[in-house]
């Protein structure tokens, strides 16, 4: 039988669930899926086999690197959907897939070569919620269904936004949830850390994200300053892994403001974060939003007690499936089977002011775990058994199902 040729559509390769899925995908896929990856720019960063093909190496156009939208822009933008849809078309041409992925539609520059292929099985593949999708849903659901033929979702909050805003049918949309290598995870967590020298007379919080509003990562800070004034807690120092992005100098400037310098350290993206978080007593991830969150999944493996907040998909269908989001509101926080969950924060205007209501949720969910040892060891245990609903292994043979139930 002829091998099944798959063709991965990605806008960028950096840092984020699609790209961690797309080379974990192309790393431990059957021997007989042949996995391609088309990218615009930036490079790969993890272990890959496969064939990567780069199209563009600049960033064009960005409307987080603009506050204004120039005529240059939208000129750069047209030359490169021109060039991007051509060189996307040679390549198809070339290799001629059974099966295109497409992760992540944001600025769909191949939604016109997509179109022209009509190819039968082009599928959308939904990482992270999209502001676009929830603002503009019928536009949204018209381009999505003038090329794709069915949607998978990494989290069944996606696969819900999907079926009632998108309005995909249930039959078109399926639950894949993205996987780790946890022997590979545990392998690298034992590396020693060379360029930061951990205090074991401290305790540390540890979170992974890009320096961006939706990381949450401004409440983080307040929550840091916050909590360097209470003596029981004096004690605790936070680290941002991946505190890169379009906001990176905004962070730096805030911290500063704060007197924060001592107390939080920021790391530009690590190819092997594994062996920091190891050293944190717990991880934190503020978010605003995610799809279905690796770093959460990641801190577990490595042993790691997880506080994360309630954001709309991802966190809870890891930690506990059970609470409810009203509960949560009136509790403070939930104290879930294998982690923490909190109220997402609402945006801050004033880094001084008083920690809001959500945010002091947040801080005392942090101030439990950094406190009872008792708790930290039972969700380090309950962590470590929960990963292995999320391997990699399993992934790809959701992916193998998915397309021989295709093929078939």
């Amino acid at each position: 039988m002829r091998s099944i040729r798959v063709m991965h559509v990605i806008n960028h390769f950096g840092n984020g669930g699609a790209e961690r899925f797309v080379s974990l995908f192309s790393i431990y896929s059957p021997r007989y899926i042949i996995n391609s990856i088309v990218t615009r720019w930036s490079t790969i960063g993890y272990k890959y086999k496969g064939r990567l093909i780069r199209l563009n190496s600049n960033r064009i156009l960005d409307y987080e690197d603009s506050k204004r939208l120039t005529l240059g822009h939208i000129i750069r933008a047209i030359i490169l959907l021109i060039y991007t849809n051509i060189a996307l078309l040679r390549y198809y041409l070339k290799i001629r897939p059974d099966f295109i992925f497409v992760h992540g539609i944001r600025r769909f520059y191949y939604i016109i070569l997509l179109i022209l292929l009509k190819h039968p099985n082009v599928i959308y593949v939904r990482h992270n919620y999209n502001y676009f999708f929830t603002r503009f849903p019928k536009l949204s659901n018209a381009l999505l269904r003038a090329f794709t033929s069915k949607v998978i979702c990494v989290s069944s909050g996606m696969e819900k936004q999907a079926i009632e805003i998108l309005r995909f049918k249930p039959s078109q949309v399926q639950v894949i949830n993205n996987g780790i290598d946890v022997d590979n995870i545990n392998e690298l967590s034992q590396e020693a850390v060379t360029d930061f020298e951990f205090d074991r007379t401290l305790r540390y919080v540890v979170t992974i994200g890009r320096a961006c509003k939706e990381k949450g990562l401004d409440h983080l800070l307040r929550i840091a300053n916050d909590l360097r004034y209470d003596t029981a807690f004096s004690d605790v120092r936070f680290i941002i892994l991946g505190g890169s992005g379009h906001g990176r100098e905004l962070l730096e400037k805030h911290i500063e403001e704060l007197g924060l310098k001592n107390h939080i350290k920021l790391f530009e993206f690590k190819m092997n974060p594994f062996k920091y978080i190891k050293n944190a007593t717990v991880f934190f991830l503020p978010s605003e939003s995610e799809g279905f969150p690796y770093s959460i999944l990641e801190a577990m493996a490595c042993g790691i007690p997880v506080v994360s907040t309630d954001c709309l998909t991802g966190p809870r269908e890891i930690l506990d499936n059970q609470t409810d989001y009203f509960h949560l509101q009136t509790s403070g926080f939930y104290q879930g089977k294998y982690g923490i969950l909190t109220p997402v924060m609402l945006t801050v205007t004033d880094l001084h002011l008083p920690l809001s209501p959500t945010e002091k949720s947040n801080e005392l969910a942090l101030q439990l775990v950094l406190s009872d040892k008792h708790l930290q060891k039972n969700l380090k245990i309950a962590g470590k058994v929960r990963v292995n609903d999320f391997t990699v292994t399993k992934t790809i043979e959701g992916y193998y199902n998915f397309i021989t139930g295709i093929k078939s």
